[in-house]
């Protein structure tokens, strides 16, 4: 899990939000069978959602992103790395 909320410009209700939802895309993350799912980084800021690291599979892909977006992720941005080989 990474923070975000260190920044003064941010409204405490934007940053409370922000860490909502980091939180429960966290938490749905390192429920998951999949053990390199358990290891992403997810960083929200403004309701922006970054997910970060890599997995063997793009299926895994897939399900991290799916998670982003049923815990209410708007917007996504996938820096997630599938494993070559």
């Amino acid at each position: 899990m990474v923070s975000t909320c260190s920044d003064s410009v941010l409204s405490t209700a934007s940053c409370d939000a922000d860490q909502r939802l980091q939180t429960r895309i966290v938490t749905q993350l390192s429920q998951s069978h999949h053990q390199a799912l358990r290891k992403l980084a997810v960083e929200v800021r403004e309701g922006l959602v970054t997910l970060r690291g890599n997995v063997r599979w793009f299926y895994e892909k897939q399900v991290a992103i799916q998670h982003c977006q049923a815990e209410g992720a708007r917007q996504l941005i996938d820096a997630v790395e599938v494993a070559a080989g």
